[in-house]
Formats: structure tokens, sequence, C-alpha cells
């Protein structure tokens, strides 16, 4: 079975999006680049820069070692993205 990347967003415990994208169609980066492009949505446009400027870590993705997804976005809602 093909490897697959499922990306998800949540509001707290609630599943908002569900969506699987075969993993050769995107790099980690551009899963990365799509976390952040999720995660600034939710936010105003000058949020979005203030974020960006200041580094307050709205539109920062980690890459999660402890065995849940692969990158998970800070904040709430919050977006996951892991390999399956």
């Amino acid at each position: 079975m093909a490897k697959s990347w499922k990306i998800r967003g949540y509001d707290s415990d609630t599943l908002l999006f569900e969506r699987r994208v075969p993993e050769e169609t995107m790099s980690e980066d551009d899963i990365v680049g799509l976390l952040r492009c999720l995660a600034s949505s939710a936010l105003t446009d000058e949020e979005v820069v203030s974020a960006i400027l200041d580094g307050d870590g709205r539109l920062e993705i980690r890459r999660d070692t402890t065995g849940g997804p692969d990158f998970v976005t800070e904040g709430n809602p919050y977006y996951t993205a892991e390999r399956r």
C-alpha cells in the first residue's frame, strides 16, 4: 500500500478537517509550508505579520518525537501531519 500524509485540523479535541495526500506528492518541507498556511488561516492579517516578525510561535511547526503525528502546529485551532 502506498504511503500517504494524513493532514488533520482540530479545535481542541474536535476534528475539523482531514485529508490524505500521497507521500510522493509532498516533501517534508512542503508539508511544513502547508501546515503553516493552514495555521495562518485562523489569524488576521495583522496577527500573521506579527507572528512572523515577533516569532511568537503561532506559525511554528514542531516535529513530534513522542510517537504522535510527525508535525504539529502551535495554538488552537491546530494542525497535524503524519505519514501513514
